[in-house]
């Protein structure tokens, strides 16, 4: 309840027009209440995006698996059997180009948070974790990868999807270009890019 105040807050203001007393008010409960809960408000903030993350992180394990990729237009990542690099990185760039994660992880980035231990992805480490599920799937494509070789296309898959995410309208402009919300293949490319130097290895 205090999660989901917050995150429509966030989403309508941004992070620094956004106080806890704004989030008590909004979720109908007193400011101790919130400080109880979360500490401070850079601890409210790492809360709202660490739901937001483990919320990406199960959709893209349901796709490793086998189920239906969750992104819109994302398509199935195929029988448990197959492995569809581009279904699962249109999961994981749907959850990175949504305007209230771009906030948060902005915020939080801009704020010196991440540099803290208690930041979620130190605790979490959900990319050590997709490494783990996508190693054995990978080495299927490509037997020659090493584990350094799947978490350096997982390192820059997810550094490309921030940064496009981030930058894609000076980017576009600056290519004299108009660029599509979405960018289907822009990432299509990044894929083919990511698998290629894979299946190099």
């Amino acid at each position: 309840m205090i999660l989901d105040a917050a995150e429509r807050l966030l989403a309508a203001r941004g992070p620094d027009a956004v106080g806890l007393k704004d989030v008590a008010r909004e979720a109908g409960v007193s400011h101790a209440l919130v400080s109880h809960y979360f500490g401070t408000y850079a601890g409210l903030v790492d809360a709202a995006l660490e739901r937001r993350a483990a919320a990406a992180r199960e959709t893209i394990f349901a796709a490793l698996a086998g189920g239906a990729a969750g992104a819109a237009g994302a398509g199935a990542a195929g029988g448990a059997g197959e492995l569809d690099p581009g279904a699962l990185l249109a999961s994981m760039w749907a959850w990175v180009s949504d305007p209230v994660t771009l906030r948060l992880a902005a915020w939080t980035w801009l704020t010196g948070r991440t540099d803290a231990h208690a930041f979620f992805p130190a605790r979490v480490q959900g990319l050590r974790l997709a490494a783990d599920a996508l190693e054995p799937r990978m080495r299927a494509r490509a037997p020659r990868a090493t584990r350094e070789d799947i978490e350096f296309v997982l390192g820059a898959a997810v550094a490309l999807a921030w940064g496009y995410s981030l930058a894609r309208p000076a980017i576009t402009a600056s290519l004299g270009r108009r660029g599509d919300a979405k960018d289907d293949a822009f990432r299509a490319r990044v894929a083919e890019m990511l698998i290629g130097y894979l299946a190099s290895r």
